[in-house]
């Protein structure tokens, strides 16, 4: 019978350092590989301004296609957005205004995905809503991933907005 070879803790702790230290520079260099995001005032002057002008216009259509990612169409449907954002309309009327309060980009590691969040007083006739819209580029694009409108607590409730 060959004689067995024990690792010592020592040499297993060494071995897992290293392959996780790969991973993180692997990780690091693919971060930096990729072009970077563009600032919150970027997306707030860009794709939030086209996505509520064109709610303010009425124009679901474009707002859904052009404008929400993938996973927000895959739970709503462009119907229902559209009797939601109706029925917004009805009861706020439409953004007058909006002030960027706050910004907050994640990334991941191990993914991709980069994911932006911004935060709005939302100035509506005769009413102010703090709403939150996250923004990510899963599409290969920047898109809109989810609208909220934020509570006293600071929780998040998926709004159309």
């Amino acid at each position: 019978m060959p004689p067995t070879k024990k690792l010592t803790t020592l040499q297993i702790t060494i071995s897992i350092a290293l392959v996780v230290l790969a991973i993180v520079l692997l990780g690091l260099l693919f971060l930096k590989s990729r072009q970077p995001a563009p600032s919150a005032q970027e997306l707030d002057a860009t794709l939030v301004e086209e996505y509520i002008r064109a709610v303010a216009a009425g124009d679901y259509a474009t707002a859904y296609k052009k404008h929400l990612d993938s996973q927000y169409r895959g739970q709503i449907s462009q119907a229902d957005f559209e009797k939601a954002q109706k029925a917004r309309r009805a009861e706020m009327g439409t953004i007058q205004k909006r002030e960027l309060t706050f910004d907050q980009t994640s990334y991941n590691l191990f993914s991709p995905v980069r994911q932006q969040q911004l935060r709005y007083m939302l100035h509506y006739p005769g009413k102010q809503w703090s709403g939150v819209v996250v923004v990510s580029d899963a599409d290969g694009e920047w898109r809109i991933e989810g609208t909220y409108f934020s509570s006293a607590n600071d929780s998040l409730t998926f709004n159309i907005w």
